[in-house]
């Protein structure tokens, strides 16, 4: 019985063996150990191939940080995100912006030294919120110059920083200038019609010479950026300020304001879009070649945005119950005659710090009398 069992028990243990045996052979390999493997082997037989491979199948996207006071839907920061949208399209995607609108990146009065300290690399900057670190810049901010719209204030502005006039820009690259709609005149509780309606009322400061001009008119003057106006007016900071249509609509500012001189408008102003030197001149030099074409091809594009985007103004004020009119002829002719006054000041106060003003004023003067 006993040589039975021990019979017995030496066949299990060697079908036991067998069945082991059977299942190691047919068990495929780990997949990632393999692989793994595989991997290990190539790299160090070519790892001239492998680098070069790695090099031209991974891209690192450049990112941009874009500050700006605009909300996003509006006109004018649409005009800045055509500019993106060239910029991202024409390097296949190796630099992307995103806008940061609504001052969400930092307020205004920041945005020169965010983009010298590297918190944003582009900028719509309103130049005449930075007095001190732009002179002449901020001549097209001369009230009633006599630009007639956008497209003309574009080309004059090129022109004018070509001629070498704008040093201040120089400590960026300028990527292009934008034109506002025309920026005509609001008021809260206070119909104004003649140059005596302005004595003691209160109105927003911006540019230098715009101060200049509400000063000589007898108005006192209250800084605050774009996106306190809706406060300061709701709360009689101030009692009106100049600014574009599109923008009160955008804003909601019909909601504080009551009265509009729509004409003659005080000016036309726009931003000058920027990058920081330090992102510009850490870009490789294709895509800084590429750049510099966006650059040419933006000033076609943004007109094309621009055109008859003004021509609606008046009627969509009025849609909103504000009550919109055109001055006098006579008193008109007395407000141009105030803000020549100030424009000869201005040109005075510059050519004092050792600075072309009356040259670059010329300039304007006989760029703007071409015919168009």
């Amino acid at each position: 019985m006993k040589k039975v069992y021990c019979i017995f028990l030496v066949l299990v243990v060697s079908i036991s063996i067998l069945m082991t045996s059977l299942t190691v052979a047919c068990t495929p390999a780990p997949v990632t150990s393999t692989a793994t493997a595989t991997s290990t082997t190539t790299a160090t037989k070519t790892t001239t191939n492998t680098a070069t491979t790695t090099a031209t199948s991974v891209i690192k996207t450049i990112e941009l940080r874009w500050t700006s006071q605009w909300v996003p839907t509006s006109d004018d920061a649409q005009g800045d995100m055509i500019m993106a949208k060239m910029i991202s399209e024409r390097t296949g995607g190796r630099v992307n912006a995103t806008y940061f609108g609504t001052e969400s990146l930092g307020k205004a009065a920041d945005w020169v030294n965010m983009l010298n300290g590297d918190v944003a690399q582009m900028g719509s900057l309103m130049l005449a919120v930075y007095p001190g670190v732009f002179e002449l810049e901020t001549i097209s901010d001369l009230p009633m110059l006599g630009i007639p719209d956008r497209n003309t204030l574009i080309d004059m502005m090129w022109e004018v920083y070509n001629k070498g006039y704008f040093k201040g820009l120089n400590q960026f690259k300028v990527m292009g200038f934008k034109g506002g709609a025309p920026l005509v005149q609001f008021f809260g509780s206070k119909k104004v019609q003649t140059v005596e309606d302005y004595k003691g009322l209160k109105m927003r400061g911006s540019a230098p010479p715009f101060n200049a001009y509400y000063q000589a008119l007898g108005a006192s003057t209250v800084a605050i950026t774009g996106p306190e106006i809706y406060m300061a007016m709701d709360r009689g900071v101030i009692d009106g300020y100049s600014t574009a249509w599109a923008y009160v609509l955008s804003v909601k500012l019909n909601e504080v304001s009551k009265y509009c001189i729509w004409g003659p408008p005080i000016g036309i102003g726009g931003p000058s879009v920027v990058m920081s030197k330090k992102m510009w001149d850490s870009l490789p030099a294709d895509i800084q070649k590429i750049i510099d074409q966006v650059i040419i091809d933006y000033k076609t594009e943004i007109k094309k945005f621009y055109a008859d985007k003004d021509g609606v103004g008046f009627e969509s004020l009025k849609k909103t119950g504000m009550d919109v009119y055109n001055l006098s002829d006579a008193e008109s002719a007395r407000f141009k005659q105030i803000a020549d006054t100030v424009a000869q000041q201005w040109v005075a106060e510059k050519e004092a710090k050792g600075l072309p003003a009356k040259a670059a004023y010329e300039t304007i003067k006989q760029f703007l009398a071409k015919p168009k």
